[in-house]
């Protein structure tokens, strides 16, 4: 499973609106909950609050086929981890990608969420430290729990320690075999498999790459 967020400027609250509802690459769009409209209005929120940032945007895909309430879970722990609020979970927009495999093989579903930067009810901006690593954690820990194939990534090391002292009722050893895996397959010390970490891809010319820029770690 792969989790990436970015912060959308208030100036592009639009542009994520209009991306959303119309995806490129042949992807077909299903709203689950909100509308573009929504988006926008989060927008002017945060442009009429001064703020920089109107919309945290969430990218959810999973390796595998994963049903409405497995993301719900997802959903769940997005929020646990980044501190989301009932308030602004409940104005969340939810899209639904479908894209079609030619080949007719692996899942053709990711889910895009989109969390108000700034809570009404608070005043407080959305939590956005170490947004990569946390990412990776959640992505890590709902694999475990939906028992999907675990994919390394970039902070194993990291989230593998978290995990254990905060989730210690979680079973971590398709955690580390997956690891051990990953480690003799990229011809390294099997035994220092914590240590190990995936080759970073390169970016894609994507309509999304604007976004991209704006992730912060």
């Amino acid at each position: 499973m792969i989790i990436k967020s970015t912060r959308i400027p208030t100036a592009h609250s639009g542009r994520i609106a209009a991306y959303l509802a119309k995806p490129s690459d042949n992807e077909i769009a299903a709203w689950i909950r909100g509308c573009p409209e929504d988006l926008k209005l989060l927008g002017e929120i945060s442009r009429i609050s001064g703020k920089q940032y109107s919309v945290r945007h969430f990218v959810i895909s999973p390796n595998e086929p994963m049903s409405q309430q497995e993301f719900a879970m997802v959903f769940a722990e997005i929020c646990r981890e980044f501190g989301v609020s009932i308030t602004s979970g409940n104005r969340a927009s939810i899209v639904e990608h479908l894209k079609p495999r030619q080949s007719g093989v692996g899942n053709e579903t990711h889910w895009h969420v989109a969390f108000p930067e700034l809570d009404v009810e608070t005043g407080r901006i959305l939590s956005s430290r170490f947004t990569k690593l946390r990412n990776e954690k959640v992505a890590r820990l709902c694999e475990l729990t939906l028992g999907h194939t675990v994919v390394p990534g970039q902070f194993n090391k990291q989230v593998y320690r978290a995990l254990e002292r905060e989730r210690q009722a979680l079973d971590l050893k398709p955690f580390e075999r997956a690891l051990r895996e990953a480690s003799f397959a990229a011809g390294q010390d099997e035994s220092m498999w914590l240590e190990y970490r995936a080759r970073l891809r390169k970016k894609s010319r994507s309509p999304m790459n604007w976004t991209l820029d704006n992730q912060i770690v």
